[in-house]
């Protein structure tokens, strides 16, 4: 028999989660429920082993989930290691609406989001709104966003909103987004709201990021909302009015457009206030 022993925010999470499985358990809830939110933020001394007793013993009872958002921002602590038990213990396959809040888990590399993306990717085939925040992965390189995109790519032809954090993969190079343009966003036939945060991938350059906007073709002709995250990116007005370009020609139906340009070395103010003025026929737009 294997003992663990779990400490502090370990010993919380595992009474929670228990306490939530036996009440739901009681009530004969878990057949019926169809929507679960838990907001866990900040609970920055959870370990591997939380996670893992966490996941064994609310996996099992999400067979019937179609809604379900895990809010576990700041869990810094996490390795490739708990990702790999978390993600092996996921029964989503029902799920319409997921939200993975992992922002911060800075230690996990190519390896855990292989584990992650390949285990959920084939559970989503009735997905309809996805949203995976793994902002600060700054270990993520070409090999795992590769990765990412092939295995889930084919299961969002028929989703509605996708956002992806990405922000600070700083190890991402224009090879990268150019696999991710390809093989991604041309799957993306049915999307209405596009979240895409790619700020501080500080090793590309015009040359990726231009062909990343070639792909912002007819296939997005349903887009309604569009919200770009290029914080620190090395592009110039030329990649920006390559965009506009893309933009205006491709998503007709656009009524709200964000571009978040902040700290980017080679653009100014009045670069940015041009780029404003090209969308004059969109209803809302913020670019910073």
């Amino acid at each position: 028999m294997k003992t663990v022993a779990l400490k502090g925010s370990d010993l919380i999470l595992k009474d929670l989660i228990e306490n939530i499985v036996q009440e739901c358990s009681k009530e004969n809830l878990w057949e019926d429920l169809d929507k679960l939110d838990i907001n866990l933020c900040w609970e920055k001394n959870i370990t591997d082993k939380g996670l893992q007793n966490f996941a064994s013993q609310l996996g099992p009872q999400l067979a019937n989930i179609e809604h379900l958002a895990l809010n576990m921002f700041g869990w810094h602590r996490i390795t490739d290691s708990g990702l790999k038990e978390f993600a092996s213990q996921l029964n989503i396959r029902k799920i319409k609406r997921l939200n993975l809040n992992m922002e911060t888990w800075s230690h996990i590399s190519d390896e855990g989001l292989k584990e992650l993306v390949c285990r959920i990717g084939p559970q989503l085939a009735n997905i309809e709104h996805l949203i995976l925040n793994m902002n600060d992965w700054s270990k993520i390189t070409d090999e795992g966003l590769k990765t990412l995109v092939a295995q889930l790519g084919p299961w969002l032809t028929d989703a509605l909103y996708l956002s992806l954090g990405m922000f600070e993969w700083s190890k991402i190079t224009d090879e990268g987004l150019k696999v991710f343009s390809c093989q991604l966003l041309p799957q993306l036939r049915s999307l209405q709201h596009l979240q895409l945060s790619i700020g501080g991938w500080t090793e590309v350059t015009d040359e990726g990021f231009k062909f990343f906007v070639s792909q912002f073709g007819a296939q997005f002709g349903n887009i309604i909302t569009l919200s770009l995250d290029f914080w620190n990116l090395k592009i110039t007005e030329v990649s920006l009015n390559f965009l506009a370009n893309q933009i205006i020609q491709n998503l007709p139906k656009l009524q709200v457009l964000t571009i978040k340009l902040n700290n980017c070395p080679l653009l100014t103010a009045s670069i940015k206030d041009n780029l404003k003025e090209k969308f004059n026929n969109i209803h809302v737009v913020k670019i910073s």
